[in-house]
């Protein structure tokens, strides 16, 4: 993860993890590196009004990673300005935030789509750039992409950064950005890799973070009970990578279970 909030008026953070023969901190660095170097170029995103000095300096972040056999380049990004939470994602991380229902229950919002191959608009891209996408046979259900006549390099994701041998053939880089207004119902935002919700629901994400009694230790809770999952549901794979940050909101008071 890189701190990108010197940039802004505001408070921002990211999720990245690596594949291949780089880390996810040597990915992570580059990536969010150059995201900086590209919001220097932007006056609209220096010139942003408004401030978050209390909620940017008072607000409780957890980020725990630990990494899994196989690596996955992605990366979900929130910048947050006053009551404006702006997410942009690519790739197959995914953002949930927990909000309070009438009841007083905590339900999970999932703010982000994973983007898969398969998705009916992303495989039709990538066709139509002549790229292939099929599971393999000892892997059902999971598609991936393919070059035209070769079969490599097999990306579970249909959006990334970098792995520029299949930009041509239908892989892009362009993210989803969506907006949302942060209410005082509103109590925290888990962002995490695949690797995470692989295995765990949304909901469960939800009742874990909010069961950890010390905020701090939430993202490190959610990752190890990832990993357990892995071992438990999928015996004799490899677990995939497990990376999280918590991000809660100044309203919420702390949930201790």
């Amino acid at each position: 993860m890189r701190h990108l909030s010197l940039l802004f008026n505001g408070f921002a953070k990211s999720l990245y993890s690596g594949r291949g023969k780089l880390s996810g901190i040597d990915c992570g660095r580059e990536a969010a590196d150059e995201l900086a170097r590209e919001a220097k170029k932007n006056d609209m995103i220096l010139k942003s009004s408004g401030t978050v000095r209390a909620k940017g300096s008072n607000s409780f972040v957890s980020v725990f990673s630990q990494r899994g056999e196989k690596g996955v380049n992605q990366d979900c990004s929130i910048v947050w300005e006053g009551e404006l939470m702006v997410i942009a994602n690519v790739g197959d991380s995914r953002a949930v935030l927990a909000t309070t229902a009438e009841d007083g229950s905590l339900v999970p919002v999932q703010l982000t789509v994973e983007f898969k191959p398969n998705l009916p608009q992303e495989a039709e891209r990538i066709t139509r750039c002549k790229g292939r996408v099929f599971c393999l046979h000892d892997e059902p259900g999971v598609h991936r992409v393919w070059l035209p006549n070769e079969e490599t390099p097999g990306l579970a994701m249909s959006r990334a950064f970098g792995d520029y041998c299949v930009k041509d053939y239908g892989l892009i880089s362009v993210p989803e950005v969506t907006q949302r207004r942060i209410t005082n119902r509103d109590r925290f935002i888990v962002l995490a890799t695949d690797g995470v919700w692989d295995v765990i629901s949304n909901q469960e994400a939800v009742q874990i973070v909010s069961s950890t009694k010390e905020r701090g230790k939430s993202a490190k809770r959610l990752v190890k009970c990832a990993v357990r999952a892995w071992k438990r549901k999928r015996r004799g794979m490899a677990a995939d990578d497990c990376s999280a940050i918590c991000l809660f909101f100044d309203s919420s008071p702390p949930s201790v279970c």
